[in-house]
């Protein structure tokens, strides 16, 4: 049978092993302590990201999660590696006034009017994988062109890969775990979940009205910059 992970704050583990056994609902801990666990894979990533930095030509490497400037850094290089199918824009800004960009991708063949296939990543800034993901998609899409050729027959790629570029920066210099965007939302609660920001069913389940909440929807929809820019390149 399939079983669900969940994360329990130190000071809630007896009580909530209490209702496990309660309810007669077979558990086992995972991990005794999880901020020892991404401690050490902090310190695993940045040796990895050190050592690309000596042994590549480019900005990233995929052993290593990788901070905001150097992604963008990659991004650009691209560019400049190859101007005839990649262009590099700065779509806009986070509420803390960093460059979200995007990335867009061709055949090179000048044919206009092609449908747009549109892919972000990074909504949740702890969740590094997609940021890297999308990297991975991007340097396929470019790098690897001869192989993958067939996807940009008859589309144009644009990739947004961190839409939450101020969420993503705390998770390297603060908080690990931190999910939202930056925005002050009252004295002292920060961000909303930029992934229940959106005004299609907005506000309904699985979105906290508060603010201090991991999946608070934002006091409206659309109130994040970052969400906005999203919605604006979706229709442009």
């Amino acid at each position: 049978e399939a079983a669900n992970r969940v994360m329990v704050q130190p000071q809630d583990q007896q009580g909530f092993e209490q209702l496990l056994q309660k309810f007669d609902v077979e558990y086992t801990v995972v991990n005794e302590d999880l901020g020892v666990s991404l401690r050490q894979e902090q310190l695993e990533n940045q040796s990895q990201r050190l050592m690309a930095q000596r042994s590549a030509s480019r900005a990233i490497s995929f052993k290593a999660f990788h901070r905001l400037s150097e992604i963008n850094a990659y991004l650009d290089e691209l560019a400049a590696a190859y101007p005839s199918r990649v262009s590099v824009q700065v779509a806009g800004k986070s509420y803390e006034n960093r460059d979200i960009k995007t990335i867009t991708i061709s055949n090179g063949d000048g044919k206009s009017g092609k449908s747009v296939i549109f892919l972000d990543a990074g909504i949740h800034a702890r969740e590094w994988i997609a940021h890297a993901g999308a990297l991975y998609v991007i340097h396929q899409l470019v790098e690897n062109f001869a192989a993958n050729s067939a996807l940009l027959k008859n589309f144009d790629w644009v990739i947004l890969p961190v839409v939450n570029p101020d969420g993503y920066e705390y998770t390297h210099t603060s908080t690990r775990m931190w999910r939202k965007t930056r925005k002050p939302v009252s004295s002292s609660c920060y961000g909303t979940d930029a992934n229940r920001n959106f005004d299609y069913h907005w506000g309904e389940v699985g979105a906290s009205s508060s603010s201090c909440a991991d999946t608070f929807k934002g006091e409206t929809a659309f109130s994040e910059p970052e969400t906005q820019l999203v919605r604006d390149l979706l229709l442009s």
